[in-house]
């Protein structure tokens, strides 16, 4: 599952592929393969909010990596905290 809405940065799909074909990444020993699911979260708490109810309830996602923007990560985080979804 790749969901890319607004991103502009290329990374979602390319190297998520060559990662995934190659194995995945290992830790501890265990090799695990993942999605990358990019929304724009246009830097507002708002927007931040509903990236965030759609990553969570809708995605189901379990790790959050590189959001931006305080007002929006601190909306993610009040969300990602309750239904216990890893945030960095």
């Amino acid at each position: 599952m790749m969901r890319s809405e607004g991103s502009r940065g290329g990374f979602p799909g390319k190297n998520e592929a060559a990662i995934n074909k190659s194995g995945g990444i290992n830790i501890d020993g265990k090799n695990y393969t993942f999605d990358v699911i990019a929304y724009d979260n246009k830097y507002t708490a708002s927007e931040g909010a509903k990236v965030g109810q759609a990553l969570v309830n809708r995605d189901g996602v379990k790790y959050v990596v590189f959001a931006l923007g305080m007002a929006p990560v601190r909306a993610l985080q009040a969300l990602s905290e309750k239904q216990g979804v890893i945030l960095f």
